[in-house]
C-alpha cells in the first residue's frame, strides 16, 4: 500500500484508537498521521483495529495493539470456521468418483436426496438383503449415462462413499476445533479444509 494513513483523535489518553484507515488522499479530520512502510507492516489483515497511534512520540508514530486478538480474535475465528465448513459441504456434494467392475470410472452425483436415496436403496436391498439384481442394473453418472453396476460395486460405492464421508466429518471436526483454539490471525488463517483423499 501506498499513502496511507489513519485517523485518530488528538486528545485521548494515548495509545489512541484509529478511527479510520485509508489509502490515497486523506480526508481533513482533526489528525491525520501518514505511515510509513514499517508502520503499515503492522497492519493485520487490513483491520483498523490492529494498530495504535502512540501520540507521546513526536511525531506520533503507530504501534500494534496488543490487545487486537482478544478483541477481533472471535470475529476472525468465525470468518474461518465458515470458510471451513464451506470446505467440507463442497466436497461432500462433489460429484464422487468410482470405477466398476467393467473398469469404467465415472463421476456420480451424490448432491441430491434423490441420488443418496437410490444408492441407499440399492445397498440395503441387493447388499444386505441379498435379493436378486436385475439384469441390466445400472447408476447415471452426472452426464446422465448409465453405467453398468455389480451388486459388489454397488457395495463398494457406498462403502466408499460412507467412509468418504466420514472421513470428511473428522477432518472438519478437528479444523474446527484448530481454529477455535487459535492464539493470532496468523495461525487463524493458517488452518484451512483440504478434501481428505
Amino acid at each position: 500500500m501506498s499513502n496511507v494513513f489513519v485517523t485518530y483523535n488528538p486528545n485521548a489518553t494515548s495509545p489512541v484508537p484509529v478511527g479510520q484507515l485509508g489509502s490515497g488522499t486523506p480526508p481533513n479530520p482533526v489528525a491525520i498521521l501518514t505511515l510509513s512502510s514499517t508502520e503499515q507492516s503492522l497492519i493485520v489483515a487490513n483491520d483498523p483495529t490492529s494498530i495504535l497511534v502512540d501520540t507521546t512520540t513526536s511525531p506520533p508514530s503507530i504501534i500494534s495493539n496488543p490487545n487486537f486478538w482478544t478483541q477481533r480474535g472471535p470475529y476472525y475465528i468465525a470468518q474461518q470456521m465458515t470458510l471451513a465448513v464451506a470446505g467440507f459441504n463442497k466436497a461432500i456434494t462433489s460429484p464422487y468418483t468410482f470405477t466398476n467392475a467393467a473398469g469404467v470410472t465415472s463421476n456420480y452425483p451424490v448432491n441430491s436426496t434423490l441420488a443418496k436415496e437410490e444408492y441407499s436403496n440399492a445397498f440395503l436391498k441387493y447388499v444386505q438383503n441379498g435379493q436378486t439384481l436385475p439384469s441390466g442394473f445400472t447408476f447415471n453418472d452426472i452426464n446422465g449415462v448409465p453405467q453398468a453396476f455389480t451388486v459388489t460395486d454397488i457395495e463398494n460405492f457406498y462403502n466408499g462413499y460412507t467412509n468418504f464421508f466420514q472421513q470428511c466429518k473428522v477432518s472438519l471436526n478437528s479444523l474446527l476445533a484448530s481454529i477455535k483454539t487459535s492464539t493470532s490471525y496468523s495461525q487463524c488463517i493458517s488452518y484451512t479444509w483440504t478434501t481428505p483423499s
